[in-house]
């Protein structure tokens, strides 16, 4: 085997991803536009983005055509204003 062919040690190479890569000195800035006043997606996207500024992360969203119904979308099975209240706590 010439000096250019060398066999690839996944494990070693796992091993080093891992401890280059630490997410949790990262902050990673996200944007969610919400362009829908389906309850399901909607109370799905507010989850996301508490979640994500709980991490510590920068999240914005933005109400966009049907997304500005998004307070009064909530159902039996999706509270979706009580997500919306969630995220502006965190």
């Amino acid at each position: 085997m010439s000096d250019s062919c060398h066999p690839i040690n996944y494990l070693e190479l796992d091993n080093n991803l891992l401890s280059f890569t630490n997410y949790e000195d990262h902050i990673m800035k996200l944007g969610i536009i919400i362009y829908s006043n389906d309850s399901e997606i909607v109370w799905n996207a507010f989850r996301l983005s508490s979640f994500s500024l709980k991490k510590g992360d920068e999240v914005e969203v933005f109400l966009l055509g049907k997304g500005v119904e998004s307070e009064t979308l909530d159902t039996h099975k999706f509270n979706v204003s009580a997500e919306m209240k969630q995220f502006r706590i965190c």
